[in-house]
């Protein structure tokens, strides 16, 4: 009798280990939510280890792709277990394949933003978004067309950006409805049509976008400037799209020198004209290399930078900030990647490339020219200074030039973002020297003064101080 009682405890303490043990074995949705939930710490119950065990089971044996999308995630952070990003991309494909679109999502932020320590792979990233949009995420019908509207890992696609946004936008996608009200308002993609751009800016700001209600705020779109920017009457010679630069150069030593110009911003796709600044730039060779400082708008950066024997200039870790539309006075972190250079005569082009280290991407073409200053006289521009007194001014100031010839000319004034914030028309100048007083109404701040007479362009900067507004 003793013998059949000891044998009964046995059972009955191998069935409970087992059940202790394994009471999982067949796992089951709940128990996947349960075990998530306790490793967030919003319920109790389970240990960090068996809660762990679970998502693993749950992966590896029953097709969960939810607890697929965890481990990989697990893998991928070192959250309860080592980390290994190569086991993290498995498992995170494995839960996209299976249907858990959001995976790539994961996978797609992982490989723009170069998360987990990844290298950065604006390709890969765009084709997960568009793996997840196809499958259903409406996060990731955002994301894919983010980088359609910017051309980031894939051709540039305003139309595809906005058909994307519409589809997260029907889903209530705040950030979807502004990047639609945005292609509205600019005409990129769509028709343009402030009526759809207000209905869905107002739909975003409703549900708190910042950007949407900034946007509301803003009285003009981002390309309201181009025809006069580069329509001018006064001969600016202002590519109306982005140029396609192929660097070159007869003379490397032509490089060197002090240079007066403009820098274009275009938009996404090259084929708007965004913004303008004028740029003052020194110089100089040092062996294979050059340095010297870039004067944009009010920021001066100084740089250093090897020169290809093509003329292609490599900036050497120069880093700046600089205001930018989007950023509502919030100065934007950019590194200077590199500058392809046309240089013949006395004149310099250049596609720029610059990269938001915030955003962590490219940022929008760019093209500059140049004039070396004391060059040949038979160039079609001359660029020249312009003495602003007083300087700083508080309601007007004398702006002191000399034309040397007739020339219809006109006044213009850019705030720091290359916005045209106020001009005039001053009429035909005779050659020599003149002192116009001029009457901007704009704030208190820093500006551009720009004076277009004839081949001539005087620039300068201007402060106000003290006016009222």
């Amino acid at each position: 009798m003793k013998k059949t009682k000891t044998k009964a405890f046995a059972i009955i303490m191998i069935f409970m280990s087992v059940l202790l043990n394994g009471m999982y074995a067949s796992v089951t949705d709940a128990d996947v939510s349960h075990a998530l939930r306790a490793l967030k710490g919003q319920e109790f119950g389970m240990t960090e280890q068996q809660a762990v065990d679970v998502v693993k089971d749950a992966a590896a044996n029953y097709g969960d792709t939810r607890a697929m999308n965890a481990l990989g995630l697990f893998y991928m952070n070192g959250m309860f277990m080592d980390k290994d990003t190569v086991m993290g991309i498995k498992w995170l494909e494995s839960a996209g394949a299976g249907g858990y679109a959001e995976a790539y999502h994961n996978l797609g932020v992982s490989y723009k933003l170069a998360h987990h320590g990844m290298a950065q792979d604006l390709t890969r990233a765009f084709g997960y978004y568009m793996a997840g949009a196809d499958s259903g995420s409406v996060s990731c019908m955002y994301d894919a067309g983010y980088m359609l509207y910017k051309g980031l890992g894939c051709r540039q696609d305003y139309a595809g950006a906005a058909e994307l946004f519409r589809a997260a936008a029907d889903y209530d996608h705040p950030a979807a409805m502004y990047m639609l009200g945005l292609c509205y308002r600019n005409g990129y993609g769509v028709e343009r049509s402030e009526g759809q751009a207000e209905f869905y800016l107002n739909r975003a700001a409703v549900m708190g976008s910042r950007a949407a209600m900034e946007e509301l705020l803003r009285p003009e779109p981002e390309n309201s400037l181009e025809d006069i920017i580069v329509q001018s009457d006064l001969g600016n010679d202002i590519p109306e799209n982005m140029p396609v630069i192929a660097p070159q150069v007869n003379d490397t030593s032509i490089v060197r020198g002090e240079y007066l110009g403009y820098i274009v911003m275009y938009d996404w796709s090259g084929q708007h004209v965004i913004g303008e600044k004028p740029v003052a730039a020194s110089i100089m060779r040092d062996g294979d290399g050059v340095y010297g400082s870039l004067v944009l708008g009010a920021d001066t950066i100084p740089y250093r930078a090897s020169l290809t024997a093509n003329g292609r200039m490599l900036f050497n870790n120069v880093n700046t900030s600089m205001n930018e539309r989007y950023t509502s006075g919030r100065r934007t972190p950019y590194r200077l990647d590199n500058v392809q250079l046309d240089i013949w005569n006395e004149s310099l082009r250049g596609d720029v490339s610059i990269y938001n280290m915030k955003e962590k991407e490219p940022e929008r073409p760019m093209y500059m020219e140049l004039q070396r200053l004391g060059g040949s006289s038979d160039q079609n521009t001359l660029y020249c200074h312009v003495t602003a007194a007083p300087n700083p001014f508080s309601v007007s100031f004398d702006a002191i030039f000399e034309l040397q010839g007739d020339a219809e000319a006109k006044v213009r004034v850019f705030n720091q973002l290359g916005v045209m914030v106020w001009s005039e028309n001053l009429g035909l100048l005779e050659d020599g020297k003149h002192s116009i007083s001029i009457t901007p109404n704009i704030p208190d701040g820093t500006y551009v003064l720009n004076i277009d007479a004839g081949r001539q362009v005087f620039r300068t900067i201007i402060v106000k101080k003290g006016g009222v507004k």
